[in-house]
């Protein structure tokens, strides 16, 4: 509403079984102006029973320095009832903290993973200049609280916070040994203990990646690269590698999903004197880990893929659980079918328009790759990375035909 300067925010319940909507669509806030193009975000509890919408406010002052973010939360029940709601002031400077992650659990207490500098202008690359904190708000106490940790030795290259099956809020991500090096040396997980206010492992805690795994499907340029920084630093690890997904199944295993991704932005100058600005978007390697219950790594495997384009669409992974087997769907270039270890996979840059690919890993960890489907052929362009779950042998994405755009029903048959 231009006028009142508010942003109105509606839900609309739709049947998903027969397609159609459910009652009419109801208002859940307003709230003042936002400003972003994305504005709202939504995350649900782990049963899905709660949502948490949040976004931040425009900020009256522009320097880091001086501005302490504020952030709306509203959190509803599963028929879009507001169970509580408030604009939260966050305790650090935009210079002193980085907001990482967010979660809701069943219970409606709100949940943000925090990375906290101590000190920036710190020259000891030895340690971390920073720590993190689980700031969390509930109905009964919107003020919050902190629970800080950190890692007195490794340096943390990338996290998410989420609740499991069993209500846990757990916190994982990748950790290097190298100051600011952008690389990962394996994975960690930890556990929310809120009776003792303290974060502890989760099985193990700690997984390091194999050193021959980081080697496969490699150029021989970036081996003998990685070959030449093992025998100097007697140390390698796995570049860029961003984590996309945890899932933490009843039956005590833990599947790591991480994939290669960079945004490399440049900007240049033409004859005449006017700026471009240029975005090129790499999706990776896809490192797919496997933990048993007892801890132990079952198989942890690289799954190659090289997407760069212009554009985020279309590119990405989607990955689904069926019959004791994991599945990872992307689009790719066709001659990267049949790869061998010591192969490098060739450059995918059309995003849908290309080759989508299932790869199939099986309890032993075997992997095969198949050809799902074939955009080229079939003259209709599928979106491998917006599967969506709709039972449990079933994903559904969207395709494109010119201005057309149909849904596509995926089926997984023992």
């Amino acid at each position: 509403n231009k006028k009142e300067g508010k942003e109105r925010l509606f839900a609309q319940k739709v049947d998903v079984q027969s397609g159609n909507f459910s009652g009419s669509a109801q208002e859940i806030l307003q709230t003042e102006k936002i400003g972003s193009w994305d504005k709202y975000h939504f995350v649900q509890s782990a049963n899905t029973k709660t949502t948490l919408t949040y976004w931040r406010i425009v900020p009256k002052e522009k320097r880091d320095v001086k501005n302490n973010d504020r952030i709306g939360m509203y959190v509803y029940d599963e028929n879009m009832k507001q169970i509580w709601g408030k604009i939260i002031t966050m305790p650090y400077t935009e210079a002193e903290m980085d907001n990482v992650d967010y979660q809701v659990d069943a219970k409606g207490n709100v949940y943000c993973l925090a990375k906290v500098y101590d000190d920036r202008k710190s020259k000891d690359r030895t340690k971390p200049n920073y720590h993190y904190e689980i700031l969390i708000w509930s109905k009964d106490k919107p003020d919050g609280t902190k629970i800080p940790f950190k890692f007195e030795d490794k340096f943390v290259s990338s996290a998410l916070i989420m609740e499991d099956y069993q209500g846990r809020i757990i916190v994982a991500g990748y950790y290097s040994k190298v100051f600011n090096s952008g690389s990962s040396d394996g994975a960690f997980l930890l556990k929310l203990d809120q009776e003792q206010g303290k974060v502890v492992n989760v099985l193990k805690g700690l997984y390091e990646f194999p050193k021959e795994l980081l080697k496969e499907f490699e150029s021989e340029r970036t081996k003998r690269q990685i070959e030449k920084k093992e025998k100097k630093k007697g140390d390698v690890e796995e570049p860029i590698l961003t984590l996309r997904r945890v899932n933490i199944n009843e039956d005590g295993t833990i599947q790591v999903y991480g994939e290669q991704y960079q945004l490399v932005v440049t900007t240049y100058t033409d004859s005449r004197g006017r700026t471009y600005t240029r975005y090129t978007y790499y999706y990776l390697d896809i490192i797919a880990l496997n933990i048993g219950k007892d801890g132990e790594i079952i198989w942890v495997k690289k799954i190659p893929k090289q997407q760069i384009c212009s554009t985020p669409y279309g590119n990405g992974f989607s990955d689904f659980s069926f019959d004791g087997n994991k599945y990872f769907f992307f689009t790719d270039n066709p001659k990267n079918l049949n790869l061998s270890p010591n192969q490098a996979p060739v450059t995918h840059g059309s995003s849908v328009k290309g080759t989508v690919m299932a790869v199939r890993i099986d309890p032993s960890g075997n992997m095969k790759k198949t050809v799902l489907y074939d955009a080229k052929d079939n003259k209709v362009f599928l979106n491998a990375t917006d599967f969506t779950e709709v039972g449990d042998n079933q994903l559904i994405t969207r395709t494109a035909q010119k201005k057309v755009s149909r849904a596509m029903l995926l089926t997984f048959e023992k």
